[in-house]
């Protein structure tokens, strides 16, 4: 599943990428390149499947609705240097039932942040790339990427975190003048993980090193010369070995400028 997954994003970046030319940047023009967001966020994360800690092993199926804010900057020009710095915390409701050895050690728990009982759920990330202007599609761009990112987890009073290198594209089709559709890609490689405290999450699974991706589809209408709202359904796979799949959807406000 892993190589499959694996294989079938680097075939999507590899034929996107031949979308672009070095020669097409006067089809594609963008007025003010540099642009600032904020946006309200949910996310839904859903695990179903085997937990094993230092204690005991258990079956475990919870969900997790998240609620917060995400704020970034994004310098996009065609045919110049891509950058962009993105920031997102979220606090989280759990509702699990756990079973071990067919008996029910919680079932319906329900736990909302308050102090150190809770989820937190955070990330940073700083892309730098390349914005290619496509020389087969009028008006599209396409940036090409790398990331350095770190990720951060405060669970009921015990925390977990890791840092990531992720490898992505992001493509921008101007339909007109008032509405883009893009499409953003991304493939993680986290390292060094920490899980303190003998928490094991569904997420890490114990484990240091694990490859994950995600992949959104952002629609976009432009509202006057420098205001944008940006509607960004999105899938996540943190770490592609667990079972945990997350959904979520953001709506960004942005100011370009």
């Amino acid at each position: 599943m892993k190589t499959t997954s694996m294989t079938l994003l680097t075939t999507a970046m590899l034929s996107l990428s031949s979308f672009v030319s070095a020669d097409a940047g006067s089809e594609c023009e963008i007025e003010k390149n540099n642009r600032i967001y904020a946006a309200p966020e949910f996310m839904w994360s859903h695990f179903h499947g085997p937990v094993e800690t230092d204690s005991f092993d258990f079956s475990l199926n919870q969900n997790v609705y998240y609620g917060g804010l995400r704020f970034g900057y994004e310098y996009l020009k065609p045919q110049a240097f891509y950058a962009n710095t993105d920031i997102v915390a979220l606090l989280g409701t759990t509702h699990s039932t756990a079973q071990n050895e067919n008996t029910k050690a919680w079932d319906r728990t329900k736990e909302v942040f308050e102090g150190k009982r809770g989820r937190l759920w955070s990330n940073v990330e700083q892309r730098l790339g390349y914005t290619f202007a496509s020389s087969l599609a009028p008006s599209c761009t396409v940036s090409v990427y790398g990331a350095p990112g770190f990720h951060y987890e405060h669970v009921n009073g015990k925390h977990a975190y890791w840092t990531y290198a992720a490898t992505g594209l992001k493509t921008v089709q101007q339909f007109s003048d008032s509405f883009h559709l893009g499409c953003d890609v991304k493939v993680m490689y986290a390292f060094a993980a920490q899980d303190k405290d003998n928490i094991a999450l569904p997420t890490t699974l114990g484990k240091k090193e694990f490859w994950g991706y995600e992949v959104g589809v952002p629609f976009e209408w432009k509202v006057g010369k420098a205001f944008d709202i940006q509607l960004k359904p999105y899938l996540l796979k943190l770490n592609m070995n667990s079972q945990e799949t997350i959904l979520g959807t953001r709506l960004e406000l942005g100011y370009n400028f």
